[in-house]
């Protein structure tokens, strides 16, 4: 496989401190743990506005809206952090760290659709919203902490080998 289209080595540390940032501040965020804070309510462009959710701002659609940030950061945080850790460069790039990354990205795929299957069947309501939440993450997150287990696994190997 050629390691051409993955993201270059050198943005690891600096992905590393905001997928765990943003993965801390989103387990705190969903366990209601912190709540919202008011610096980042803002006027956003809404295409999309459900009166549901937008908390007594009317019916009537509206471009701009006051929200409050907080998930959207925490969201891009993990997306672009996750991406970069799951798909930048290994100091030695070769088929069998390919091989890892396959095999790390199946694995977390089948376990986050096995927590969404178990969901689908005992979880209901609005707690089910809460699982569809963090099903949007998961896949990502256990990519990333499955892909370098395995590379932690084989440095460990190699390291006892020589």
């Amino acid at each position: 496989m050629k390691a051409t289209s993955l993201f270059p080595n050198r943005l690891k540390p600096f992905a590393w401190v905001i997928f765990i940032l943003s993965l801390i501040f989103g387990i705190l965020y969903i366990t209601e743990c912190i709540g919202e804070p008011k610096f980042l309510d803002v006027k956003v462009l809404a295409l999309f506005n459900d009166a549901v959710f937008s908390l007594g701002e009317g019916d009537n659609f509206q471009w701009i809206i006051t929200n409050n940030i907080a998930d959207e950061l925490i969201g891009i945080g993990l997306i672009v952090s996750g991406m970069i850790l799951g798909f930048a460069k290994t100091k030695i790039e070769d088929e069998y760290i390919a091989y890892l990354r396959v095999k790390s990205l199946t694995w977390s795929f089948f376990l986050n659709y096995g927590i969404l299957f178990f969901a689908l069947i005992f979880v209901f309501g609005l707690s089910f919203f809460n699982v569809m939440l963090v099903s949007m993450f998961l896949s990502l997150v256990l990519f990333v902490l499955l892909f370098h287990y395995k590379l932690y696994q084989l440095n460990k190997r190699n390291k006892f080998e020589k």
